[in-house]
This record gives structure tokens, sequence and C-alpha cells, in this order.
């Protein structure tokens, strides 16, 4: 566990969930919500910080970006308005 971190019976009452809830994420046993890792790391003293990158594979063609469609798509909407 990390450093700063707390151990299973203070986890679990600051997480309001079991012991053993905790012992399963801790050994990743467990797929849990945005909310849930959220609230994990506030228990541990900590924040959650989400980064969304384009997905650049070496040697794979890619597609144009969603965004770009999207554009796209809202200005043909628009124009038929």
């Amino acid at each position: 566990m990390h450093p700063r971190a707390l151990y299973r019976p203070a986890a679990a009452r600051r997480l309001g969930t079991s012991q053993a809830y905790v012992t399963k994420v801790l050994r990743g046993d467990v797929n849990f919500t945005l909310v849930t890792l959220v609230k994990l790391a506030r228990a541990v003293g900590g924040r959650v910080r989400l980064d969304l990158c384009d997905a650049v594979i070496p040697g794979h063609r890619t597609a144009d970006p969603p965004a770009a469609g999207l554009r796209r798509k809202h200005r043909a909407s628009a124009a038929g308005r």
C-alpha cells in the first residue's frame, strides 16, 4: 500500500464499505466506477486526474479524429435548417 494509505478497516469506514471490498480493490479483483475511484482517492488523501489523448499505435493507420467528424456533422445539420 502507498505510505499515506490507511489500514483496511479505516479505509472501509471512510468508504462506507466492508474490509473485504477494500481488500478486493487493493488486489485488483473488482471493477469499480469512476465515483468509487474518486472515493478511494479521497480516502487516502489523493485525487483523480483523467487525461484523454489520441491513441497512437505505431505502424497502424489512424482514422479521422472523432471530434473532426462531429464538427462536420454539426455544420451539415445546421446548414439544413
